[in-house]
């Protein structure tokens, strides 16, 4: 516990905010969001694309690699954003999309450990997240908690956008009971 609390504590430190408020910005001007992780990190990707997804319905989840990928980098212009996670042991999943979003134009986003992480050469922006190797996986703390804060401060940016959104959102939930 105290090891989590000393990385989430780490975190201020670890986020460079000129790259923070780059990544914002990227994030205001987004026709569309794509959110790619894999193995653990499918459920930081999960987590990222789902409070997106309230904000603008224009967001596609990649955990795996097939014909919804294929869709949803089609769907990407020069005007999206495509965030990529990725921590240890880097799957190549996720360094795959990376390299087609880049191809394709769109703003890739590096949510990563390190500078030494493969998805830093194929991001616009990166951003350095630490984490927990345990072993038998990784302890997602900061992650989650620089996530939550990211799409705060996003919807803050938006409050009429989010409103509207959030309005819809709860509509169809109640649609749905």
């Amino acid at each position: 516990l105290q090891q989590e609390i000393n990385n989430t504590a780490k975190l201020l430190e670890s986020i460079h905010q000129k790259n923070y408020n780059a990544c914002l910005d990227l994030m205001l001007k987004a026709d569309r969001f794509c959110v790619s992780g894999s193995l653990a990190a499918s459920s930081l990707a999960l987590y990222l694309g789902q409070n997106l997804s309230k904000i603008n319905h224009q967001t596609d989840i990649i955990q795996h690699p097939g014909i919804l990928s294929f869709a949803a980098l089609e769907k990407t212009t020069k005007d999206s954003v495509v965030f990529l996670l990725s921590f240890p042991r880097y799957p190549k999943e996720t360094i795959k999309i990376g390299k087609i979003a880049q191809k394709r134009g769109a703003h890739v986003i590096a949510i990563t450990d390190t500078p030494m992480s493969p998805l830093v050469d194929l991001a616009e922006i990166s951003l350095y997240i630490p984490v927990n190797l345990l072993p038998f996986g990784e302890s997602y703390t900061a992650p989650i908690a620089f996530l939550t804060v990211l799409c705060s401060e996003f919807s803050d940016r938006l409050p009429d956008q989010v409103l509207k959104n959030l309005k819809q959102y709860d509509e169809f939930t109640t649609d749905m009971q």
